[in-house]
Parts: C-alpha cells; structure tokens; sequence
C-alpha cells in the first residue's frame, strides 16, 4: 500500500508564499497569518459572543416574551448553533 506524505511550508509573506509556489512541489504552501485567520474562523469565538450578546440584550429588554416571533426563532437558532459549535 502505497503511504502519502504531505509536507506543509509556512511562508512569513506573501512574496515568500509566491517563491515557494513557483517550485511546483508537491506540498501545501501556506502562510501563517492565513492559518491564524482560518483558525480563528473555526474556533467559534464570534459565533460565541454573539450568542452572549443576544442573551445580554434579551435580558435588558426584560426578557424572551418582549421579542417578536421572528426575534426569537433568529435567537434560537443563534443559540442553538453556538451550543452546537461548543460541544464540537
């Protein structure tokens, strides 16, 4: 069985990124800020505040039953996927 082997480069910048892509070699080329944006992406932090600012704001208001119907399906729906995103 033939094995796979993937060689990841980081590059500082993007001029570095381009030189390393123009050698055509077979690996995944990325640079370090992108990898950062993209995990930040994944992590779920905005999603998160998000659902705490919704809570925030709903308890301010004076609670759940003030909000329209169509306030408190977007609500839970934002809840619901930040619960989701949690336990992943």
């Amino acid at each position: 069985m033939a094995t796979i082997v993937n060689t990841i480069r980081w590059a500082s910048n993007t001029d570095e990124l381009k030189r390393n892509l123009k050698e055509g070699l077979n690996q995944i080329e990325a640079t370090r800020a992108g990898a950062e944006r993209m995990v930040k992406s994944l992590s779920g932090d905005k999603l998160t505040q998000a659902a705490h600012n919704f809570a925030a704001a709903v308890q301010q208001l004076g609670g759940a039953e003030k909000l329209t119907n169509a306030e408190r399906e977007r609500g839970n729906a934002l809840l619901t996927k930040a619960i989701e995103k949690y336990q992943a």
